[in-house]
């Protein structure tokens, strides 16, 4: 779960802890001076020297989470009532009892039944009452009444952060005195009703993406992931993608959290002109869980479509995201890549890269001939009739090619492969230098569904223009095609 940037205060008090804020207590008491001035000047001398010598660490109350009843917060922007119920916080929201989020739960039920403050402003609230209005307690900034099992009941008051501490000013209705307790209090009971509800995550597969559209201000871009093919950029042109870039895609919706709701309904979020609208249409299929026994098994998701609304920047390390009609903070870190992805880093510089396997059929024309090339897989079965397979349990298979005719020896397949995958581009041209023209070579590279044609087309003496399925974005050095065909027989 991320939380606010607000930088949480733990409030919960070990023996160890008390024992040390006890010891610099004194430390305390020197700094209440300086920091409560108004107070100091209206109250007798009397007071002020009783709050310094008996600064400490005091336990007002403490009893166990089983014996809450009820909670009920309110605040000036609103409030709600939680009860406890098999152990357990829940809400009425609705006029029906829900879950709360159980790590906030926990933090509430502590403030709520260890009654612990760090230091005392006045033994009682009357010795300051002229004061309690600047301490935010003439009203209280919020008010929780409590009710235990046993019939008791309890009424807890906030008022302001004291300057440069890590404290509130505080009341509790059983004794009459002012105090300051630990600020991870006010933290706790300023969670608002959406803050407290559970963030239920997307079922977000990375494994069973299907197609993926980023809508930016600038362009949309979509990139398809077929099964048992290369992911393809689809929008704005159609064009191989970039295996690094579309597999940094998938990472990112593999690792998508949803964090802290965002309720605060005035603030603009962005969501108007968001950053990018992000949707993830997922096929059906069959994913690994993890089974409370630590082992995997197998479950059926259904096909689905998933729409996130990235809206803006929140601080250093989160953007605001809105999902179906509810607003979140999500990690830059893990989404960046969603964000920041364009067409143009999409393209792929290694177009002649199928990925893993063999091709069906490789054909490649120079204008000094012609190598044409089959390649056929078959499965190794063993004497027992069992397929073999490697230490992975992945079937191996004898590739057989022929090269105009005649047997290719799989290490020479090899190493034209490794040519093919290798092929990179060397930079980008203008739609001008990419005027189409004779193609002085052509690569057609066939594997399964997949069909993909490569041309070079002269743009000088030392670099040829590079058409891909009908699209020209880069050049590549002239030679490569010698390179690419070295060790070919080519037959014109």
């Amino acid at each position: 779960m991320l939380h606010p940037p607000k930088k949480r205060r733990q409030h919960r008090l070990s023996p160890r802890l008390a024992l040390i804020l006890t010891l610099g207590g004194a430390a305390l008491a020197v700094a209440l001076v300086l920091l409560l001035p108004q107070i100091q000047r209206a109250i007798p001398a009397r007071v002020a020297s009783q709050t310094v010598s008996e600064s400490a660490v005091r336990n007002l109350e403490i009893r166990d989470s089983a014996e809450l009843s009820t909670i009920t917060v309110r605040r000036a922007d609103g409030g709600y009532t939680l009860a406890m119920q098999e152990g357990q916080l829940r809400m009425l929201k609705n006029g029906e009892w829900t879950d709360i989020d159980q790590s906030h739960a926990q933090d509430i039920a502590d403030a709520a039944t260890q009654i612990v403050v760090q230091d005392t402003v006045a033994q009682d609230a009357q010795e300051v009452s002229e004061h309690l209005a600047d301490m935010g307690l003439d009203p209280p900034q919020i008010v929780v009444s409590i009710t235990y099992e046993d019939g008791g009941e309890a009424t807890l008051e906030l008022g302001y952060e004291v300057p440069l501490t890590p404290y509130v000013y505080y009341r509790w209705s059983g004794d009459p005195g002012v105090y300051m307790c630990d600020s991870g209090i006010l933290d706790a009971f300023s969670l608002t009703e959406a803050r407290l509800l559970p963030v239920v995550q997307p079922s977000l597969q990375s494994t069973l993406v299907e197609t993926l559209t980023l809508e930016k201000p600038q362009e949309t871009v979509t990139v398809s992931y077929p099964e048992n093919a290369p992911a393809r950029l689809t929008s704005p042109v159609s064009y191989p993608a970039d295996v690094e870039t579309a597999n940094a895609l998938l990472t990112a919706l593999a690792n998508f959290r949803l964090g802290t709701v965002l309720d605060d309904p005035q603030e603009d979020y962005g969501f108007d002109e968001p950053l990018a609208v992000v949707t993830v249409s997922q096929r059906s299929g069959s994913v690994s869980v993890v089974n409370a026994d630590g082992g995997f098994s197998a479950q059926e998701v259904e096909a689905q479509t998933l729409r996130f609304v990235i809206g803006r920047a929140q601080g250093d390390f989160y953007y605001t995201c809105l999902y179906e009609d509810r607003g979140y903070l999500v990690s830059r870190f893990l989404i960046q890549s969603l964000v920041n992805a364009t067409s143009d880093s999409l393209l792929s510089r290694n177009p002649a890269d199928l990925g893993d396997g063999y091709p069906d059929a490789i054909v490649i024309s120079t204008e000094q001939g012609e190598a044409a090339i089959t390649v056929t897989q078959s499965e190794q079965v063993l004497p027992n009739n069992e397929l073999a397979t490697d230490e992975y349990g992945n079937v191996l298979y004898t590739v057989d090619a022929l090269c105009n005719g005649e047997t290719m020896n799989q290490e020479a397949l090899d190493a034209l492969l490794e040519r093919l995958d290798t092929l990179s581009v060397s930079g980008s041209v203008t739609a001008d230098q990419a005027a189409p023209g004779p193609a002085r070579w052509r690569i057609v590279l066939t594997q399964g569904d997949v069909t993909r044609t490569l041309e070079g087309v002269r743009l000088n003496a030392f670099a040829d223009a590079l058409w891909v399925d009908g699209q020209c974005f880069h050049y590549v050095h002239a030679e490569t095609i010698d390179r690419i065909t070295s060790g070919l027989s080519l037959v014109p």
